[in-house]
């Protein structure tokens, strides 16, 4: 198995795993962040088999997945009245999910350094950079989620948070 074979597979599963937390999860804005999760990785998916399938690479983007995650979260802090209330019960999904996160990112640059041999691979490795940062902000994006859930209060003020806005 390629390593551009092997990224698609983990792109495959990460869609699997947050389409699953949609699925089970009841509170609206946490069911979206997982459905634009699930959708940016199905759109990794379809580059990353461009690239090893040698077709035209369809455009990455700019994702608005941190805006909108940041929104979400004000919803849900607003939505706490009792200290100590979790907001999502799925631990095990999380560390999955920020596993598949990790392990993407270190793929991505293996894959990266790969290309760099051949010079007429710019485009795949432009495109590979924008993936790159995407699965970093995803990290950072579960990270929240994790943090969110151990302190739904303190969130919006973790500084931390405030700079995602960049992305």
């Amino acid at each position: 198995m390629d390593i551009l074979e092997k990224a698609c597979e983990i792109e495959t599963k990460g869609e699997q795993l947050y389409r699953e937390m949609a699925a089970h999860t009841l509170v609206r804005e946490i069911k979206s962040i997982f459905g634009f999760l699930a959708g940016e990785e199905k759109r990794h998916y379809e580059v990353l088999l461009s690239i090893r399938q040698h077709t035209t690479l369809p455009s990455i983007g700019k994702s608005s997945i941190l805006s909108e995650s940041k929104a979400a979260f004000k919803n849900l802090s607003e939505q706490f009245t009792a200290p100590g209330t979790i907001a999502i019960d799925r631990e095990f999904a999380l560390n999955t999910a920020l596993e598949f996160e990790n392990k993407s990112v270190s793929l991505y640059e293996k894959a990266l350094a790969e290309l760099i041999i051949n010079p007429d691979n710019e485009p795949s490795r432009q495109v590979l950079n924008q993936i790159i940062e995407q699965e970093k902000n995803h990290v950072r994006l579960v990270e929240a989620f994790m943090d969110f859930q151990r302190h739904p209060y303190e969130w919006l003020e973790n500084a931390e948070w405030n700079h995602l806005d960049k992305y």
